[in-house]
């Protein structure tokens, strides 16, 4: 199954104004800015914390590092932008999919 989605102008320029504010807060601060699609809460243009391309994600779709294969994050970083409602019972089925995962690869069913 496959999703698409698009931002409106209005989504957009919150996005662009949210960069603005942190590349301005962290050059205030001599800061070294990291661009990381696995920490930004802000939608990166084409990468995702999880997905089948090590090139634009983190982990693969089971929240497995794709540089070291029995490291599975579970976590809220997974999720491809942040969540306006609490994101318990999204988080909890991500653990169980990762979990059915985890035992097929250790040769379980």
């Amino acid at each position: 199954m496959r999703h698409y989605y698009s931002f409106s102008e209005y989504e957009q320029s919150g996005f662009d104004f949210a960069r603005k504010t942190f590349d301005d807060i962290a050059k205030t601060l001599n800061a070294e800015i990291i661009t990381s699609a696995a920490v930004s809460a802000i939608p990166p243009d084409g990468h995702d914390a999880h997905g089948e391309d090590p090139q634009n994600s983190v982990t693969d779709p089971f929240g497995r590092s794709h540089d070291h294969k029995n490291l599975f994050i579970l976590s809220t970083s997974l999720f491809p932008s942040a969540s306006s409602v609490n994101p318990t019972l999204t988080l909890a089925a991500l653990s169980l999919r990762a979990a059915g995962q985890i035992a097929r690869q250790l040769g379980g069913k």
